[in-house]
């Protein structure tokens, strides 16, 4: 018992041991971080490259190492993007906030969107702000993630910014537009909602089918004749969202036109339409059984 206690003992060798143990685990540590910080900057290989960020995340967050991992954000390779992106995200520095900031004025659009979409999982709120300038960039894909983007942060200074660029001429960040105002909460705000029944009205389908699939998020006044009168779109696409977010929202009313839809095999949504408008009836039946028996879904 004394020598497990005692200088001379096991505990003593491994309190003495331990000190030079742990310098030669931090020796061999930074070694493995530096050979990481190479790769990811040098490397010809993506897959190289990835790893490399991979390991980064689990190193301490050293300036270089933050500095590394944002430029990392404008590499060709989406997967080294991502993971130079999952390593921010883990450390939640102030500087690699204050770098992704400055990342959007970049002159690599590929490094601009990558930083948007961080930034809106960040979710500072002082993001809100330069967000709102990304929406105005000449690409395409700037605009779309920072759509996403302020999406997620969904403060009434994000709905203002996404209300405006609502008429953006590419159709993929009018649809990102369309579901971040749902992500948002179109609710709390009429003239968000007002501008997604617009987006019913848009020229490319995936924004009609955006705009009804945010419709059923948020609800409204007007949301319901409106989502009526899109079944009866020629997409089956926006026809089987229109569907899937009465099922969410929708009242008696809603019911004969669903139930038109119940001969529509077109394939979509991983169903045809006339199933995802069996399953809208479905729903609405089960809360308008529940309303008159004084019962609330839980």
């Amino acid at each position: 018992m004394q020598n497990l206690r005692g200088g001379n003992g096991q505990v003593g060798i491994v309190q003495q041991v331990g000190p030079k143990l742990k310098a030669f685990i931090g020796r061999f540590r930074s070694k493995d971080w530096e050979e990481a910080l190479h790769d990811l900057k040098e490397s010809s290989i993506p897959k190289v490259r990835w790893e490399a960020a991979e390991k980064l995340a689990k190193a301490p967050p050293r300036p270089e190492v933050i500095e590394a991992l944002v430029e990392a954000l404008g590499d060709k390779h989406p997967f080294v993007r991502w993971k130079a992106g999952e390593a921010l995200l883990a450390f939640r520095r102030e500087e690699a906030f204050r770098l992704l900031v400055e990342s959007l004025g970049n002159r690599s659009p590929l490094r601009r969107a990558a930083a948007a979409e961080i930034l809106g999982r960040w979710g500072d709120p002082r993001a809100v702000e330069p967000l709102c300038k990304a929406l105005k960039s000449r690409n395409q894909d700037v605009r779309w993630s920072a759509a996403e983007a302020l999406g997620r942060l969904g403060s009434p200074e994000a709905l203002d910014c996404l209300m405006k660029a609502a008429r953006d001429e590419a159709w993929g960040v009018r649809m990102a537009l369309a579901l971040s105002l749902g992500k948002a909460g179109g609710r709390r705000d009429a003239d968000a909602l007002q501008t997604l029944l617009k987006l019913l009205a848009d020229p490319h389908p995936s924004v009609r089918s955006a705009a009804a699939r945010s419709l059923g998020w948020v609800g409204g006044d007007g949301g319901e004749q409106a989502l009526i009168e899109l079944l009866t779109d020629k997409h089956p696409q926006v026809r089987a969202e229109a569907a899937q977010a009465l099922g969410r929202i929708g009242g008696e009313r809603a019911l004969k036109p669903l139930q038109e839809l119940l001969g529509d095999e077109e394939e979509t949504l991983g169903a045809t339409v006339s199933q995802v408008a069996q399953a809208a009836i479905n729903s609405i039946r089960r809360r308008l059984l529940l309303g008159r028996l004084g019962l609330r879904r839980g």
